[in-house]
């Protein structure tokens, strides 16, 4: 890629299990429509969302030379997360295609859950990231399709 061939392009997706709570300020992990049932000796606890202590509302991210710019948006109309991504890439023969963005919303909200140790590390392998098949990893590690 040649820098007079670059130009910015930007995707957004809302995130699926990360929600905002205003009261407390920070971000949550969410079981959509769904909740995990824990026992206790004497009683149970019932978890729908679990608080991930965020300490910055953006990053970025750098796979092989290209530099994705993230930024977690909220409002104060409901709870959900947006997720916003800009990057340069070459005019003539981009990089990212709808394959690349998928996976990179995926792999963003895995380490944004903490599964990030376990499932595919683009930043070490950024020829997996780039590859054109048909596979989706889900960010664990695993074909989503």
């Amino acid at each position: 890629m040649t820098n007079k061939n670059l130009e910015w392009n930007q995707f957004e997706q809302i995130l699926k299990f990360i929600t905002y709570n205003y009261d407390k300020d920070d971000f949550y992990a969410t079981i959509p429509d769904n909740h995990v049932i824990i026992g206790g000796k004497n009683k149970g606890y019932t978890i729908s969302k679990l608080r991930l202590y965020q300490n910055a509302r953006d990053t970025t991210i750098q796979i092989d030379n290209v530099v994705f710019y993230c930024e977690l948006l909220t409002r104060n109309t409901d709870n959900s997360v947006l997720l916003r991504v800009e990057y340069k890439d070459d005019i003539d023969e981009p990089k990212i295609k709808k394959i690349q963005q998928t996976r990179l919303i995926k792999y963003i909200e895995a380490m944004l859950l903490g599964f990030d140790k376990y499932g595919k590390q683009y930043e070490d392998n950024p020829k997996e990231f780039f590859e054109d098949d048909l596979k989706i990893y889900d960010g664990f590690g695993n074909d989503a399709w």
